[in-house]
């Protein structure tokens, strides 16, 4: 599975795609050493959120489960630029 994009009307914009513990963003880096605890049978989402406004927020959603997929651990960066 690829990743997902997707923008409104208004500029937000939402990215989805799963990563290995070493492949995470520069922002999510801090948070490797906690992620790669995770064992086997855990999928680490990288989510990346805009608003058009300044603000992108980071996180790393640990996914686990495949007939009922459950959130384990959810790390966040945000980030505002004006």
């Amino acid at each position: 599975m690829g990743p997902f994009w997707e923008r409104d009307d208004a500029g937000r914009s939402v990215s989805l795609r799963v990563v290995a513990a070493d492949r995470l963003s520069r922002p999510l880096s801090r948070y490797r050493d906690r992620l790669r605890a995770f064992g086997p049978g855990h999928v680490i989402v990288e989510a990346m959120i805009t608003d058009n406004h300044g603000i992108t927020n980071r996180a790393a959603l640990v996914v686990s489960g495949s007939d009922r997929p459950r959130l384990s651990a959810v790390y966040v960066d945000e980030l505002f630029e004006e």
